[in-house]
């Protein structure tokens, strides 16, 4: 389904995949250090095709703690149950770990090869006894 001019249409996932809109997310409470990294991960962790991946037609942009997004609705509803995870998580006062390991560390800890990377576990919390 998709939702055009206040309308729930509903339509084939293919047809619902073709339709793209662009939204503008304020992630200036995020506190990004490096908004790169916030850039992928929205694009690897969410079902869309992103241009920036080459291989599809949704693209994000950053600009003054704003990203402007053009993706499809779903991917747009994935978007926002992420960004709104992390603003829940940042708001919570809990210190953020120091993961996912950038990119570039990987080979320093004796990882090679291509592929995707695998995904990095944030650190167990500390059981008081």
């Amino acid at each position: 389904y998709v939702i055009q001019h206040e309308v729930l249409k509903i339509t084939t996932a293919i047809r619902a995949d073709e339709i793209l809109e662009t939204r503008v997310y304020d992630v200036r409470a995020l506190e990004l250090d490096d908004p790169e990294i916030l850039v992928e991960t929205l694009t690897t962790t969410t079902s869309g095709h992103w241009l920036n991946a080459g291989d599809g037609e949704g693209a994000i942009t950053y600009t003054k703690g704003l990203f402007i997004i053009r993706q499809t609705q779903r991917v747009h509803r994935e978007i926002e149950n992420l960004l709104n995870d992390m603003a829940r998580h940042v708001n919570s006062g809990e210190p953020i770990p120091d993961w996912p390991v950038p990119r570039n560390e990987f080979a320093s800890q004796g990882q090679q090869g291509g592929g995707p990377v695998p995904p990095v576990k944030p650190p167990a919390p500390a059981v008081e006894q």
